[in-house]
């Protein structure tokens, strides 16, 4: 006979359905990245076509270009794209600096540096039908040795920024160079 052990499954269900739920949201995190990864793919290899399948067909892309503000819808925004790598696709650097996931909404921010300038993306995502697609981007350009990258989220721990920092990771999955082995230098992140 197996003794009762009053408050046992009282105990054991709350760590049960934590556990389901981290694991649902390391699961929805990597979704979520995809659907980035996907919007990177799309400007590493020119490809509206690529590009399209990171949005939702309602998406809206806004910022600052030449000094004027732009909004395109994504069909305007794929158009833009020539089928082609841009010639020095080779030296452009992109990373997915930060992602937050709660049920089926997200955000992320990537920066892409091309050149000269750098790109910070900021992307407001969905899950519509099983699948994350990005609802919206805003972006800001800045020469790359003026960018002022926003502080890190002060509601993550040192130790979530630091390997968020650290995620320098293409997307096609393999390490690009920069990010920081061991402490990253200037980021006050141990």
């Amino acid at each position: 006979m197996i003794p009762r052990v009053p408050g046992l499954v009282t105990l054991f269900v709350p760590v049960v359905l934590f556990a389901a739920s981290a694991g649902a949201q390391k699961a929805d995190e990597a979704a979520v990245r995809a659907a980035v990864n996907q919007y990177l793919r799309g400007h590493a290899t020119g490809s509206g076509d690529e590009m399209r399948k990171a949005f939702l067909p309602t998406a809206h892309i806004e910022g600052i270009r030449d000094g004027r503000f732009v909004s395109w819808t994504v069909d305007e925004y794929v158009s833009r794209f020539s089928g082609k790598p841009a010639a020095d696709e080779a030296a452009r650097k992109r990373t997915i600096d930060h992602l937050d996931v709660s049920g089926t909404a997200a955000m992320a921010r990537a920066t892409l540096v091309h050149g000269r300038t750098t790109f910070v993306d900021y992307f407001v995502l969905l899950e519509v039908d099983g699948q994350w697609k990005i609802a919206n981007k805003v972006y800001s350009a800045a020469p790359t040795s003026n960018l002022q990258l926003p502080p890190p989220d002060p509601s993550t721990t040192p130790q979530t920024r630091f390997r968020e920092r650290r995620d320098t990771t293409a997307f096609d999955g393999h390490p690009q160079k920069g990010g920081c082995r061991g402490p990253c230098p200037g980021s006050g992140i141990p």
